[in-house]
Protein backbone atom coordinates (compact mmCIF):
# COMPACT_ATOMS: atom_id res chain seq x y z
CA UNK A 1 0.00 0.00 0.00
CA UNK A 2 3.04 2.51 0.99
CA UNK A 3 4.55 1.30 -2.70
CA UNK A 4 1.15 2.61 -4.44
CA UNK A 5 1.23 5.37 -2.43
CA UNK A 6 4.68 6.54 -2.87
CA UNK A 7 4.40 6.15 -7.02
CA UNK A 8 0.84 8.35 -6.77
CA UNK A 9 3.07 11.08 -4.93
CA UNK A 10 5.90 10.52 -7.52
CA UNK A 11 3.49 11.21 -10.18
CA UNK A 12 2.41 14.62 -8.72
CA UNK A 13 5.71 15.60 -7.57
CA UNK A 14 6.58 18.04 -10.54
CA UNK A 15 3.79 20.29 -8.60
CA UNK A 16 6.14 20.74 -5.96
CA UNK A 17 9.49 21.55 -7.83
CA UNK A 18 6.99 23.75 -10.24
CA UNK A 19 6.31 26.05 -7.02
CA UNK A 20 9.77 26.13 -5.97
CA UNK A 21 10.87 27.07 -9.37
CA UNK A 22 8.57 29.18 -10.49
CA UNK A 23 6.15 30.53 -7.76
CA UNK A 24 4.33 32.78 -9.12
CA UNK A 25 3.43 30.92 -12.23
CA UNK A 26 2.40 28.10 -9.89
CA UNK A 27 -0.29 29.87 -8.10
CA UNK A 28 -1.59 31.65 -11.34
CA UNK A 29 -2.22 28.20 -13.06
CA UNK A 30 -4.03 27.46 -9.68
CA UNK A 31 -5.97 30.40 -9.39
CA UNK A 32 -7.03 30.07 -13.12
CA UNK A 33 -7.70 26.21 -12.75
CA UNK A 34 -10.05 26.84 -9.71
CA UNK A 35 -11.72 29.68 -12.26
CA UNK A 36 -13.02 27.36 -14.85
CA UNK A 37 -13.81 24.82 -11.96
CA UNK A 38 -16.11 27.21 -10.89
CA UNK A 39 -17.16 28.20 -13.55
CA UNK A 40 -18.27 24.81 -15.11
CA UNK A 41 -20.00 24.35 -11.75
CA UNK A 42 -22.38 26.64 -12.44
CA UNK A 43 -22.36 26.48 -16.06
CA UNK A 44 -26.48 25.99 -16.16
CA UNK A 45 -27.89 27.66 -13.11
CA UNK A 46 -31.62 27.99 -12.03
CA UNK A 47 -33.65 29.83 -14.28
CA UNK A 48 -35.40 31.89 -11.76
CA UNK A 49 -35.87 35.25 -10.74
CA UNK A 50 -33.14 37.09 -9.16
CA UNK A 51 -31.02 33.79 -8.61
CA UNK A 52 -30.30 33.28 -12.29
CA UNK A 53 -29.16 36.77 -12.07
CA UNK A 54 -26.87 36.44 -9.65
CA UNK A 55 -25.51 33.37 -11.27
CA UNK A 56 -25.33 34.96 -14.70
CA UNK A 57 -23.13 37.49 -12.93
CA UNK A 58 -21.40 35.05 -11.28
CA UNK A 59 -20.50 33.17 -14.70
CA UNK A 60 -19.55 36.92 -16.50
CA UNK A 61 -17.13 37.46 -13.33
CA UNK A 62 -15.54 33.61 -13.49
CA UNK A 63 -15.45 33.89 -17.17
CA UNK A 64 -13.39 37.29 -17.11
CA UNK A 65 -11.21 35.96 -14.49
CA UNK A 66 -10.62 32.81 -15.99
CA UNK A 67 -9.11 34.47 -18.92
CA UNK A 68 -7.35 37.14 -16.69
CA UNK A 69 -5.10 34.02 -15.82
CA UNK A 70 -4.41 32.61 -19.20
CA UNK A 71 -2.84 35.98 -19.98
CA UNK A 72 -1.36 36.25 -16.57
CA UNK A 73 0.04 32.85 -16.56
CA UNK A 74 2.15 33.58 -19.49
CA UNK A 75 3.40 36.93 -19.19
CA UNK A 76 4.36 35.83 -15.07
CA UNK A 77 6.06 32.64 -16.98
CA UNK A 78 8.51 34.73 -18.89
CA UNK A 79 8.66 37.20 -16.15
CA UNK A 80 10.29 34.49 -13.78
CA UNK A 81 12.33 33.07 -16.60
CA UNK A 82 13.96 36.42 -17.71
CA UNK A 83 15.07 37.18 -14.00
CA UNK A 84 18.52 36.26 -13.27
CA UNK A 85 18.94 34.64 -9.89
CA UNK A 86 19.09 37.10 -6.71
CA UNK A 87 16.77 39.31 -8.79
CA UNK A 88 13.18 37.68 -7.67
CA UNK A 89 12.26 40.38 -5.79
CA UNK A 90 12.20 42.44 -8.78
CA UNK A 91 9.09 40.28 -10.10
CA UNK A 92 6.58 41.29 -7.96
CA UNK A 93 6.22 44.83 -9.28
CA UNK A 94 6.84 43.80 -12.92
CA UNK A 95 3.74 41.12 -11.70
CA UNK A 96 1.84 43.93 -10.65
CA UNK A 97 2.07 45.52 -13.75
CA UNK A 98 1.51 43.00 -15.90
CA UNK A 99 -1.34 41.77 -13.22
CA UNK A 100 -3.07 45.16 -14.44
CA UNK A 101 -2.42 45.12 -18.18
CA UNK A 102 -3.61 41.50 -18.78
CA UNK A 103 -6.49 42.29 -16.75
CA UNK A 104 -7.78 45.35 -18.62
CA UNK A 105 -7.39 43.39 -21.99
CA UNK A 106 -9.37 40.36 -20.88
CA UNK A 107 -12.11 42.51 -20.18
CA UNK A 108 -11.93 43.90 -23.72
CA UNK A 109 -11.70 40.05 -25.15
CA UNK A 110 -14.80 38.52 -23.05
CA UNK A 111 -16.77 41.48 -21.20
CA UNK A 112 -16.00 42.31 -17.82
CA UNK A 113 -18.41 43.30 -14.79
CA UNK A 114 -15.94 46.26 -14.29
CA UNK A 115 -17.09 49.30 -15.53
CA UNK A 116 -19.34 47.48 -18.09
CA UNK A 117 -19.97 50.08 -20.54
CA UNK A 118 -16.92 51.79 -20.33
CA UNK A 119 -15.32 47.89 -21.23
CA UNK A 120 -18.13 47.53 -24.10
CA UNK A 121 -17.48 50.63 -25.73
CA UNK A 122 -13.37 50.25 -25.77
CA UNK A 123 -13.91 46.62 -27.44
CA UNK A 124 -16.26 48.04 -30.36
CA UNK A 125 -14.23 50.71 -31.05
CA UNK A 126 -11.22 48.38 -31.30
CA UNK A 127 -13.14 45.83 -33.15
CA UNK A 128 -13.22 41.79 -33.13
CA UNK A 129 -10.65 40.90 -35.59
CA UNK A 130 -8.29 43.68 -34.39
CA UNK A 131 -8.70 41.68 -30.91
CA UNK A 132 -8.38 38.45 -32.32
CA UNK A 133 -5.08 39.46 -34.05
CA UNK A 134 -4.01 40.85 -30.63
CA UNK A 135 -4.51 38.21 -28.68
CA UNK A 136 -2.94 35.80 -31.09
CA UNK A 137 0.10 38.29 -31.40
CA UNK A 138 0.24 38.25 -27.44
CA UNK A 139 0.19 34.42 -26.77
CA UNK A 140 2.90 33.35 -29.92
CA UNK A 141 5.21 36.33 -28.92
CA UNK A 142 5.43 34.97 -25.22
CA UNK A 143 5.22 31.38 -26.11
CA UNK A 144 8.96 32.12 -28.23
CA UNK A 145 10.54 34.27 -25.69
CA UNK A 146 9.62 31.83 -22.95
CA UNK A 147 11.28 29.22 -24.78
CA UNK A 148 13.91 31.29 -25.91
CA UNK A 149 15.00 32.26 -22.07
CA UNK A 150 14.38 29.22 -20.55
CA UNK A 151 16.73 27.50 -22.92
CA UNK A 152 19.21 30.36 -22.19
CA UNK A 153 18.80 29.52 -18.32
CA UNK A 154 19.30 25.47 -19.18
CA UNK A 155 22.17 26.33 -21.63
CA UNK A 156 24.82 25.32 -19.29
CA UNK A 157 23.43 21.61 -19.05
CA UNK A 158 22.05 21.25 -23.11
CA UNK A 159 22.66 22.20 -26.50
CA UNK A 160 19.81 23.99 -28.31
CA UNK A 161 18.73 20.64 -30.08
CA UNK A 162 19.49 18.68 -26.65
CA UNK A 163 16.85 21.15 -24.75
CA UNK A 164 14.53 21.00 -27.69
CA UNK A 165 14.13 17.32 -28.01
CA UNK A 166 13.82 17.39 -24.26
CA UNK A 167 10.78 19.52 -24.27
CA UNK A 168 9.56 17.47 -27.27
CA UNK A 169 9.92 14.21 -25.32
CA UNK A 170 8.42 15.45 -22.11
CA UNK A 171 5.36 16.99 -23.70
CA UNK A 172 4.87 13.47 -25.59
CA UNK A 173 5.09 11.98 -22.40
CA UNK A 174 2.78 14.36 -20.53
CA UNK A 175 0.54 13.95 -23.85
CA UNK A 176 0.55 10.34 -23.36
CA UNK A 177 -0.22 10.10 -19.36
CA UNK A 178 -3.03 12.93 -19.88
CA UNK A 179 -4.92 10.44 -22.28
CA UNK A 180 -4.57 7.68 -19.99
CA UNK A 181 -5.77 9.78 -17.36
CA UNK A 182 -8.64 10.96 -19.34
CA UNK A 183 -9.66 8.14 -20.08
CA UNK A 184 -9.64 6.54 -16.65
CA UNK A 185 -11.72 9.56 -15.37
CA UNK A 186 -14.66 9.09 -18.15
CA UNK A 187 -14.74 5.08 -17.77
CA UNK A 188 -15.16 6.58 -14.11
CA UNK A 189 -17.68 8.68 -14.75
CA UNK A 190 -19.56 7.00 -16.93
CA UNK A 191 -19.86 3.55 -14.66
CA UNK A 192 -21.08 5.76 -11.67
CA UNK A 193 -23.76 7.89 -14.10
CA UNK A 194 -24.73 3.98 -14.71
CA UNK A 195 -25.07 2.82 -10.98
CA UNK A 196 -25.96 5.34 -9.01
CA UNK A 197 -27.47 8.66 -10.78
CA UNK A 198 -26.31 12.23 -12.00
CA UNK A 199 -25.74 14.32 -14.90
CA UNK A 200 -22.71 13.29 -17.48
CA UNK A 201 -21.65 16.84 -17.48
CA UNK A 202 -22.16 17.69 -13.83
CA UNK A 203 -19.21 15.17 -13.10
CA UNK A 204 -16.79 14.54 -16.25
CA UNK A 205 -16.22 18.18 -17.35
CA UNK A 206 -15.32 19.93 -13.94
CA UNK A 207 -12.85 16.63 -13.10
CA UNK A 208 -11.26 17.40 -16.78
CA UNK A 209 -10.50 21.14 -15.84
CA UNK A 210 -8.93 20.32 -12.84
CA UNK A 211 -6.66 17.61 -14.35
CA UNK A 212 -6.13 19.68 -17.72
CA UNK A 213 -4.83 22.74 -15.43
CA UNK A 214 -3.12 20.88 -12.42
CA UNK A 215 -1.59 18.19 -14.61
CA UNK A 216 -1.97 18.61 -18.21
CA UNK A 217 -1.10 22.74 -18.05
CA UNK A 218 1.50 22.46 -15.22
CA UNK A 219 3.39 19.72 -16.30
CA UNK A 220 4.03 20.99 -19.76
CA UNK A 221 5.18 24.53 -17.85
CA UNK A 222 7.52 22.07 -16.22
CA UNK A 223 8.82 20.56 -18.98
CA UNK A 224 9.29 23.59 -20.93
CA UNK A 225 11.26 25.51 -17.61
CA UNK A 226 13.32 22.01 -16.85
CA UNK A 227 13.73 20.60 -20.79
CA UNK A 228 14.45 16.41 -19.72
CA UNK A 229 17.55 14.76 -19.69
CA UNK A 230 16.98 11.33 -20.19
CA UNK A 231 15.32 10.88 -23.88
CA UNK A 232 13.48 7.32 -23.98
CA UNK A 233 14.96 5.49 -26.70
CA UNK A 234 11.54 4.91 -28.61
CA UNK A 235 10.90 8.98 -28.64
CA UNK A 236 14.03 9.35 -30.06
CA UNK A 237 13.82 6.74 -32.80
CA UNK A 238 10.09 7.92 -33.75
CA UNK A 239 11.16 11.75 -34.59
CA UNK A 240 14.75 11.59 -35.45
CA UNK A 241 13.93 8.69 -37.78
CA UNK A 242 9.96 7.49 -38.48
CA UNK A 243 8.74 11.47 -38.99
CA UNK A 244 12.10 12.40 -40.58
CA UNK A 245 11.97 9.49 -43.20
CA UNK A 246 8.37 10.56 -43.75
CA UNK A 247 8.63 14.11 -44.45
CA UNK A 248 11.27 12.91 -47.10
CA UNK A 249 8.69 10.74 -48.54
CA UNK A 250 6.97 13.76 -48.68
CA UNK A 251 9.56 15.88 -50.48
CA UNK A 252 9.30 13.43 -53.18
CA UNK A 253 5.61 13.62 -53.86
CA UNK A 254 5.99 17.56 -54.08
CA UNK A 255 8.98 17.40 -56.37
CA UNK A 256 7.23 15.11 -58.80
CA UNK A 257 4.09 17.68 -58.68
CA UNK A 258 6.37 20.28 -59.24
CA UNK A 259 7.52 18.61 -62.56
CA UNK A 260 4.04 18.30 -63.20
CA UNK A 261 3.24 21.69 -62.91
CA UNK A 262 6.25 22.49 -65.47
CA UNK A 263 5.15 20.26 -68.14
CA UNK A 264 1.66 20.54 -68.41
CA UNK A 265 1.76 24.57 -67.48
CA UNK A 266 -0.30 24.81 -64.63
CA UNK A 267 -1.14 27.05 -62.00
CA UNK A 268 -0.38 25.69 -58.41
CA UNK A 269 -3.13 24.32 -56.07
CA UNK A 270 -4.46 26.40 -53.77
CA UNK A 271 -3.76 23.82 -50.66
CA UNK A 272 -0.28 24.11 -52.14
CA UNK A 273 1.18 26.62 -49.74
CA UNK A 274 -0.83 25.27 -46.91
CA UNK A 275 1.55 21.84 -47.50
CA UNK A 276 4.87 23.42 -47.91
CA UNK A 277 4.38 25.08 -44.81
CA UNK A 278 3.30 22.48 -42.87
CA UNK A 279 6.19 20.36 -44.76
CA UNK A 280 8.49 23.39 -43.40
CA UNK A 281 7.13 23.41 -40.10
CA UNK A 282 7.63 19.30 -39.94
CA UNK A 283 10.84 18.96 -41.77
CA UNK A 284 12.92 21.66 -40.63
CA UNK A 285 13.03 21.15 -36.99
CA UNK A 286 13.63 17.35 -37.26
CA UNK A 287 16.47 18.03 -39.36
CA UNK A 288 17.98 20.31 -36.44
CA UNK A 289 17.86 17.64 -34.16
CA UNK A 290 19.63 15.30 -36.68
CA UNK A 291 21.70 17.79 -37.83
CA UNK A 292 23.53 17.54 -34.82
CA UNK A 293 23.13 14.38 -33.16
CA UNK A 294 23.13 11.85 -36.07
CA UNK A 295 25.45 10.55 -38.70
CA UNK A 296 25.53 8.28 -41.66
CA UNK A 297 23.09 9.17 -44.52
CA UNK A 298 20.28 10.74 -42.22
CA UNK A 299 22.79 13.26 -40.62
CA UNK A 300 24.25 14.11 -44.38
CA UNK A 301 20.62 14.85 -45.13
CA UNK A 302 19.54 16.99 -42.62
CA UNK A 303 22.24 19.21 -43.13
CA UNK A 304 21.25 19.81 -46.81
CA UNK A 305 17.79 19.83 -46.22
CA UNK A 306 17.54 23.57 -46.65
CA UNK A 307 18.61 23.20 -49.86
CA UNK A 308 16.69 20.66 -50.90
CA UNK A 309 13.73 23.22 -49.80
CA UNK A 310 14.49 26.09 -51.76
CA UNK A 311 13.09 25.20 -55.38
CA UNK A 312 9.63 24.29 -53.25
CA UNK A 313 10.22 28.08 -51.71
CA UNK A 314 9.92 29.49 -55.00
CA UNK A 315 6.83 27.63 -55.49
CA UNK A 316 5.47 28.44 -52.57
CA UNK A 317 5.89 32.39 -52.90
CA UNK A 318 4.88 31.58 -56.49
CA UNK A 319 1.24 30.17 -55.22
CA UNK A 320 1.17 32.95 -52.93
CA UNK A 321 1.93 35.72 -55.30
CA UNK A 322 0.04 34.56 -57.95
CA UNK A 323 -3.08 34.86 -55.44
CA UNK A 324 -2.57 38.23 -54.48
CA UNK A 325 -2.18 39.25 -58.30
CA UNK A 326 -5.71 37.69 -58.78
CA UNK A 327 -7.70 38.60 -55.80
CA UNK A 328 -5.50 41.26 -53.36
CA UNK A 329 -4.33 41.28 -50.68
CA UNK A 330 -5.46 39.60 -47.48
CA UNK A 331 -4.58 38.81 -44.01
CA UNK A 332 -3.71 35.11 -44.67
CA UNK A 333 -1.73 35.44 -47.93
CA UNK A 334 0.13 38.82 -45.96
CA UNK A 335 1.09 36.53 -43.42
CA UNK A 336 1.85 34.23 -46.13
CA UNK A 337 4.60 36.27 -48.37
CA UNK A 338 6.01 37.36 -44.41
CA UNK A 339 6.36 33.90 -43.75
CA UNK A 340 8.45 32.93 -47.14
CA UNK A 341 10.51 35.62 -46.80
CA UNK A 342 10.91 34.24 -42.74
CA UNK A 343 11.69 30.88 -44.55
CA UNK A 344 14.20 31.93 -46.58
CA UNK A 345 16.11 34.12 -43.43
CA UNK A 346 15.75 30.63 -42.00
CA UNK A 347 17.41 28.69 -44.36
CA UNK A 348 20.73 31.17 -44.73
CA UNK A 349 20.84 31.10 -41.31
CA UNK A 350 20.18 27.49 -40.90
CA UNK A 351 23.10 27.19 -43.77
CA UNK A 352 25.87 29.73 -42.40
CA UNK A 353 24.80 29.62 -37.94
CA UNK A 354 23.20 26.56 -37.41
CA UNK A 355 25.17 26.89 -34.40
CA UNK A 356 23.80 29.51 -33.21
CA UNK A 357 20.01 28.72 -34.27
CA UNK A 358 18.24 29.22 -30.59
CA UNK A 359 18.59 33.29 -31.75
CA UNK A 360 16.27 32.64 -34.98
CA UNK A 361 13.12 32.65 -31.85
CA UNK A 362 13.38 36.22 -30.75
CA UNK A 363 13.43 37.04 -34.37
CA UNK A 364 10.40 35.36 -34.94
CA UNK A 365 9.15 37.14 -31.94
CA UNK A 366 9.80 40.23 -33.40
CA UNK A 367 8.84 39.28 -36.86
CA UNK A 368 4.91 38.59 -35.03
CA UNK A 369 5.38 42.02 -33.15
CA UNK A 370 5.76 44.16 -36.00
CA UNK A 371 2.86 41.77 -37.96
CA UNK A 372 0.34 42.38 -34.88
CA UNK A 373 0.83 45.21 -33.28
CA UNK A 374 2.66 47.81 -35.67
CA UNK A 375 -0.31 50.72 -37.10
CA UNK A 376 0.11 50.48 -40.94
CA UNK A 377 1.81 47.59 -41.59
CA UNK A 378 0.03 44.96 -39.32
CA UNK A 379 -1.54 42.14 -41.12
CA UNK A 380 -4.88 43.76 -40.81
CA UNK A 381 -4.14 47.06 -41.90
CA UNK A 382 -1.77 46.52 -44.76
CA UNK A 383 -4.45 44.08 -47.13
CA UNK A 384 -7.20 47.05 -45.50
CA UNK A 385 -5.66 49.73 -47.31
CA UNK A 386 -4.11 47.64 -50.69
CA UNK A 387 -7.86 46.98 -51.31
CA UNK A 388 -8.98 50.06 -50.38
CA UNK A 389 -6.99 51.52 -52.90
CA UNK A 390 -7.48 48.94 -55.64
CA UNK A 391 -11.49 49.63 -54.79
CA UNK A 392 -10.81 53.45 -55.28
CA UNK A 393 -8.78 53.29 -58.27
CA UNK A 394 -11.06 50.64 -60.33
CA UNK A 395 -14.57 52.48 -59.08
CA UNK A 396 -13.44 55.65 -60.25
CA UNK A 397 -14.45 54.98 -64.21
CA UNK A 398 -17.48 52.92 -65.04
CA UNK A 399 -17.56 49.31 -63.55
CA UNK A 400 -18.83 47.85 -67.40
CA UNK A 401 -15.76 49.16 -69.03
CA UNK A 402 -13.28 46.74 -66.98
CA UNK A 403 -12.07 43.79 -68.42
CA UNK A 404 -12.51 40.56 -66.72
CA UNK A 405 -9.38 40.46 -64.59
CA UNK A 406 -9.59 44.29 -63.43
CA UNK A 407 -13.64 43.26 -62.68
CA UNK A 408 -12.56 40.38 -61.07
CA UNK A 409 -10.18 42.05 -58.86
CA UNK A 410 -12.65 45.11 -58.38
CA UNK A 411 -14.93 42.42 -56.24
CA UNK A 412 -12.59 40.72 -55.14
CA UNK A 413 -11.68 43.44 -53.05
CA UNK A 414 -15.37 44.58 -52.47
CA UNK A 415 -16.21 41.38 -50.74
CA UNK A 416 -13.20 41.44 -48.47
CA UNK A 417 -13.62 44.75 -47.23
CA UNK A 418 -17.79 44.55 -46.42
CA UNK A 419 -16.64 41.58 -44.60
CA UNK A 420 -14.38 43.55 -42.26
CA UNK A 421 -14.95 45.49 -38.98
CA UNK A 422 -17.20 47.83 -39.61
CA UNK A 423 -16.56 46.98 -43.59
CA UNK A 424 -20.17 48.00 -45.12
CA UNK A 425 -20.58 51.12 -42.90
CA UNK A 426 -17.15 52.34 -44.57
CA UNK A 427 -18.36 51.61 -47.92
CA UNK A 428 -21.89 53.10 -47.55
CA UNK A 429 -20.12 56.29 -46.35
CA UNK A 430 -17.03 56.07 -49.64
CA UNK A 431 -19.56 55.50 -52.31
CA UNK A 432 -23.24 55.40 -51.12
CA UNK A 433 -25.75 52.62 -51.26
CA UNK A 434 -26.36 53.11 -55.58
CA UNK A 435 -22.41 51.93 -56.71
CA UNK A 436 -22.73 49.55 -54.03
CA UNK A 437 -26.20 48.10 -55.49
CA UNK A 438 -23.92 48.13 -58.71
CA UNK A 439 -21.16 46.08 -57.18
CA UNK A 440 -23.34 43.48 -55.81
CA UNK A 441 -25.47 42.93 -58.77
CA UNK A 442 -21.94 42.18 -60.72
CA UNK A 443 -20.53 39.77 -58.58
CA UNK A 444 -24.18 38.14 -58.67
CA UNK A 445 -24.09 38.16 -62.59
CA UNK A 446 -20.45 36.21 -62.18
CA UNK A 447 -22.24 33.58 -60.78
CA UNK A 448 -21.64 34.16 -56.94
CA UNK A 449 -24.23 34.93 -54.20
CA UNK A 450 -23.87 38.08 -52.34
CA UNK A 451 -24.63 38.27 -48.88
CA UNK A 452 -25.81 41.70 -47.96
CA UNK A 453 -27.85 40.53 -44.72
CA UNK A 454 -27.09 42.15 -41.48
CA UNK A 455 -28.36 40.11 -37.86
CA UNK A 456 -29.17 42.12 -34.66
CA UNK A 457 -30.29 40.72 -31.83
CA UNK A 458 -30.78 42.16 -28.36
CA UNK A 459 -31.14 39.61 -25.09
CA UNK A 460 -31.63 40.44 -21.31
CA UNK A 461 -32.88 39.41 -18.10
CA UNK A 462 -36.11 40.11 -16.51
CA UNK A 463 -35.26 39.11 -12.76
CA UNK A 464 -36.22 42.93 -11.74
CA UNK A 465 -39.61 43.27 -13.69
CA UNK A 466 -42.00 45.45 -11.95
CA UNK A 467 -45.86 44.35 -12.51
CA UNK A 468 -47.27 47.35 -10.42
CA UNK A 469 -50.84 48.19 -11.60
CA UNK A 470 -50.61 44.87 -13.64
CA UNK A 471 -53.56 42.00 -13.52
CA UNK A 472 -51.57 39.41 -15.65
CA UNK A 473 -48.45 38.43 -16.78
CA UNK A 474 -48.57 36.12 -19.86
CA UNK A 475 -45.12 35.38 -21.63
CA UNK A 476 -45.33 35.24 -25.99
CA UNK A 477 -43.46 34.64 -28.79
CA UNK A 478 -43.56 36.03 -32.29
CA UNK A 479 -41.73 35.42 -35.05
CA UNK A 480 -42.22 36.44 -39.29
CA UNK A 481 -40.25 36.19 -42.10
CA UNK A 482 -39.86 37.45 -45.80
CA UNK A 483 -42.93 35.90 -46.77
CA UNK A 484 -45.02 36.73 -44.40
CA UNK A 485 -43.96 39.88 -43.43
CA UNK A 486 -46.12 42.57 -41.57
CA UNK A 487 -44.40 44.81 -38.93
CA UNK A 488 -47.77 46.63 -37.82
CA UNK A 489 -49.28 43.70 -37.10
CA UNK A 490 -46.45 41.22 -36.07
CA UNK A 491 -48.20 37.74 -34.77
CA UNK A 492 -47.37 36.77 -31.35
CA UNK A 493 -48.30 33.55 -29.23
CA UNK A 494 -49.01 33.54 -26.39
CA UNK A 495 -47.69 30.42 -24.61
CA UNK A 496 -48.55 30.59 -20.88
CA UNK A 497 -51.09 32.64 -18.04
CA UNK A 498 -49.77 33.66 -14.90
CA UNK A 499 -52.29 35.13 -13.00
CA UNK A 500 -53.02 36.61 -9.53
CA UNK A 501 -56.25 37.66 -10.26
CA UNK A 502 -59.20 35.47 -11.54
CA UNK A 503 -59.99 37.01 -14.92
CA UNK A 504 -61.81 36.51 -18.19
CA UNK A 505 -60.68 34.10 -20.57
CA UNK A 506 -57.44 35.05 -22.63
CA UNK A 507 -57.05 35.64 -26.85
CA UNK A 508 -54.56 32.83 -27.83
CA UNK A 509 -52.79 35.40 -30.21
CA UNK A 510 -52.37 38.91 -30.96
CA UNK A 511 -50.61 41.44 -32.81
CA UNK A 512 -47.56 43.94 -32.13
CA UNK A 513 -46.31 46.86 -34.10
CA UNK A 514 -42.86 45.84 -34.32
CA UNK A 515 -41.63 49.33 -36.40
CA UNK A 516 -40.61 50.98 -33.12
CA UNK A 517 -38.49 47.90 -32.22
CA UNK A 518 -37.12 47.73 -36.02
CA UNK A 519 -36.24 51.16 -35.91
CA UNK A 520 -34.00 50.26 -32.58
CA UNK A 521 -32.52 47.56 -33.58
CA UNK A 522 -31.24 49.15 -37.54
CA UNK A 523 -30.51 52.28 -35.54
CA UNK A 524 -26.35 52.42 -36.03
CA UNK A 525 -25.88 53.57 -32.12
CA UNK A 526 -27.52 50.31 -31.48
CA UNK A 527 -23.95 48.88 -32.44
CA UNK A 528 -22.21 50.01 -28.94
CA UNK A 529 -24.96 48.19 -26.57
CA UNK A 530 -24.44 44.97 -27.99
CA UNK A 531 -21.87 43.63 -25.51
CA UNK A 532 -23.30 45.57 -22.24
CA UNK A 533 -24.30 43.17 -19.66
CA UNK A 534 -27.36 43.55 -17.46
CA UNK A 535 -29.43 44.93 -20.36
CA UNK A 536 -32.94 46.30 -19.68
CA UNK A 537 -36.17 45.27 -21.03
CA UNK A 538 -37.73 47.00 -24.14
CA UNK A 539 -40.71 48.46 -22.75
CA UNK A 540 -43.48 48.74 -25.44
CA UNK A 541 -46.84 50.43 -23.91
CA UNK A 542 -50.26 50.01 -26.19
CA UNK A 543 -53.25 51.38 -23.79
CA UNK A 544 -53.96 48.41 -21.50
CA UNK A 545 -51.00 45.99 -22.51
CA UNK A 546 -47.72 46.69 -21.88
CA UNK A 547 -44.75 44.19 -23.83
CA UNK A 548 -42.14 43.71 -22.21
CA UNK A 549 -39.43 42.40 -25.16
CA UNK A 550 -36.37 40.57 -22.98
CA UNK A 551 -35.13 38.93 -26.45
CA UNK A 552 -35.05 40.22 -30.26
CA UNK A 553 -33.53 39.59 -33.11
CA UNK A 554 -33.71 40.86 -36.81
CA UNK A 555 -32.18 40.30 -40.11
CA UNK A 556 -32.16 42.56 -43.15
CA UNK A 557 -31.07 43.25 -46.07
CA UNK A 558 -28.15 45.70 -45.68
CA UNK A 559 -28.29 47.30 -49.46
CA UNK A 560 -32.26 47.48 -49.50
CA UNK A 561 -33.31 47.80 -45.83
CA UNK A 562 -35.58 45.43 -46.97
CA UNK A 563 -36.54 43.28 -43.23
CA UNK A 564 -36.02 39.69 -44.63
CA UNK A 565 -36.91 37.95 -40.51
CA UNK A 566 -37.90 39.13 -36.86
CA UNK A 567 -38.16 36.85 -34.08
CA UNK A 568 -39.39 38.41 -30.52
CA UNK A 569 -39.79 37.22 -27.51
CA UNK A 570 -40.84 38.73 -23.82
CA UNK A 571 -43.90 39.07 -21.32
CA UNK A 572 -47.34 40.75 -22.06
CA UNK A 573 -48.71 42.50 -18.72
CA UNK A 574 -52.09 43.22 -19.30
CA UNK A 575 -54.35 45.82 -17.11
CA UNK A 576 -58.23 44.81 -16.60
CA UNK A 577 -60.71 47.37 -15.62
Amino acid sequence: MNNLINKIKNAFSYLGVLKKELPATFWVLLAGTACFFLRMLFDEPLNIGVIHAHLNMLDIILGHLGLWMVFLLFAVFLTEVILPEGKEKLGIPLTAVESIITFFYSGLCVGTWVQKEAFARMAEAVGNDRLDMFTMGYFIILALLILYYCYKKAAAEFSFSEYLMGVISGEFLILVAYTVVMLGILALTLIYIELLSGEFEDFFFPIWILVSGIYGVGGSVLVIAKSQKDIPKFIHILFCYVLFIMSLAAYVIIYAYMIKIIVLHQIPSNSVFSILTALFVCSMPLAYLNSASEEGWIGKVSRVLPVIFVPLLILQAYSVFIRVGQYGLTPSRYLGMVYVVFEAVFILWYMLKRDLMQHILPVLAAIVFLMTFMPGANALDMPKFSQHHTLKKLMAGDIDSLNEKEKKRLLAAYDYLKQTDDGMDELEKEYGLSKLEILSEAREEEGYYDDTSRYVSYECDAAELDVKGYTSIQTFEGYAYEDDMDLKHLEINIKRIGSAYAVAEEEASLTFDASELVDFLKDPSYEREQEMYEKKPLLYDRGDHRFVITSASMAYDWLSGEITSISVDGYLLKKYR
